[in-house]
């Protein structure tokens, strides 16, 4: 069985232009257009390919479309890490698993060609995503799941993950954002405003070392709420 490592972050609602601001230069979806969003009366947009409403298996939304409401934002991303000898393993190994021998190194080549950005960023994965509005709380959950075990083994491992992680937090002042590990737990990365790494996993009932005392409600709150909503 394969293992489907996802970033999970939880973004209060008045941050959410300045959240998709910083997403849009920091993924990658082609010549694309993005989708036009209206969200409290403000325009903003979303860069990615195959979006749908609500459903996954609804049809695809059309690109002309203006989206002003919505419980579930369905999307495909590629996103932008600084190169790092995890991210080049994961892609070698995909590769490698599909061609083998010598002969895979021209195709290799060829893939981090198309991946290279320049100046030390690559684009990486294509990313199952999701924007999820708990608008009872008036928070959203932004989603980015590893499609292969190759991934998510790079995700657990790779510092250039982790800084993008962080970074994206700082700019959209994320409550909070994890990596789900799986069933190797929640790895706790940023917590209102601090830098933090502490993993929590299913079943333990000790609290967390090293975080503030008001973590576990809103991990509770926040946390629990995604689990009913994805």
């Amino acid at each position: 069985m394969g293992q489907n490592n996802s970033i999970i972050s939880y973004i209060k609602k008045e941050k959410i232009t300045d959240c998709l601001h910083w997403l849009n230069e920091n993924s990658e979806a082609g010549a694309e257009a993005p989708l036009q969003l209206i969200i409290d009366s403000k325009e903003t947009s979303l860069r990615g390919s195959g979006f749908k409403l609500n459903d996954h298996r609804s049809s695809y939304l059309d690109r002309h479309e203006i989206v002003k409401d919505f419980d579930v934002l369905h999307f495909i991303t590629s996103l932008i890490f600084d190169i790092d000898p995890d991210l080049l393993t994961s892609l070698a190994t995909g590769w490698m698993k599909f061609n083998r021998g010598l002969e895979y190194l021209e195709d290799f080549k060829e893939s981090f060609e198309s991946a290279y950005l320049g100046n030390g960023k690559m684009r990486y994965g294509n990313y199952e995503s999701k924007i999820i509005w708990l608008k009872d709380q008036e928070v959203f959950v932004f989603q980015f799941v590893a499609v292969t075990t190759d991934m998510s083994i790079a995700m657990e491992k790779s510092p250039a993950v982790k800084k993008w992680m962080i970074d994206f937090s700082r700019n959209a002042d994320a409550i909070l954002t994890h990596l789900d590990q799986d069933y190797n737990g929640r790895r706790i990365l940023f917590y209102r405003g601090k830098e933090i790494d502490v993993t929590i996993c299913e079943g333990n009932d000790e609290e967390p070392f090293g975080l503030p005392r008001s973590f576990l409600d809103d991990y509770l709150k926040l946390a629990l709420t995604y689990d009913r909503n994805k």
